[in-house]
């Protein structure tokens, strides 16, 4: 299973199976509800390929004679991760599939950044706010540079995932509590059993992180973070 949601929506409109043509119109959008344009859409129609481009309101149509086929979304700026949709039709003259774009194409095991990392801003639970003057968010010994290598270092691919081909981003958060141990590590957003199961893994099993301080005072936090498993 990819990190992408996707709802396939047949309309009213029944025709028979030997109906030779029927209209799919296409919507994509960002995880957080954006229009996407200049998404590529295409299609194997037979032994064609159908394509088209998204418009400003992340629409697109294609015209397709089969009722089975999968529909492959590609940004060309590779700041979202290119996915493929199947598709099996009983009977339809129309269609709509809505495709949910995931961003972090780029990234991989091999090529963690150190934007990458940083997923928001950690938070102090239980204690009075803090000004960004008065708050020191928690970090892992060395730095972003060191939990890349942590992660690269620990991190394995289950080998039933690639069997299966899954891949996609799994989001954790965790609380880092007073001592630097980390604890209530979940997914927020997962993959796969297995992949979700392998990325808090690694964290479950951290070194202890330097604990955030507010007002001078060392105390619990959250953190989130985002895992990417791409099989590029």
């Amino acid at each position: 299973m990819r990190f992408i949601i996707f709802i396939l929506c047949l309309t009213s409109s029944i025709v028979s199976l030997a109906q030779k043509s029927f209209q799919v119109k296409v919507v994509v959008r960002s995880i957080d509800g954006i229009p996407l344009e200049n998404i590529s859409i295409t299609s194997m129609n037979g032994t064609s390929v159908i394509g088209n481009k998204t418009d400003v309101n992340g629409i697109c149509n294609l015209v397709l004679s089969q009722k089975s086929f999968s529909i492959t979304a590609q940004d060309e700026t590779e700041n979202y991760a290119s996915t493929m949709v199947p598709v099996s039709l009983n009977k339809a003259e129309n269609c709509f599939v809505n495709i949910e774009m995931v961003p972090g194409a780029k990234m991989n095991l091999e090529r963690l950044k150190l934007d990458d990392i940083k997923y928001g801003k950690a938070d102090s639970i239980g204690n009075k706010p803090c000004s960004d003057t008065n708050f020191v968010e928690a970090s892992y010994p060395g730095g972003n540079e060191g939990l890349m290598k942590y992660i690269r270092e620990t991190i394995r691919y289950p080998e039933v995932s690639l069997d299966r081909n899954e891949s996609g981003r799994v989001y954790l958060s965790f609380i880092i509590e007073t001592d630097g141990n980390l604890s209530h590590v979940k997914v927020v957003r997962g993959v796969s059993p297995e992949l979700d199961q392998e990325a808090m893994r690694v964290f479950v099993k951290s070194p202890k992180w330097v604990p955030a301080v507010c007002n001078g005072t060392v105390v619990r936090s959250s953190y989130k973070i985002p895992i990417t498993f791409s099989l590029q």
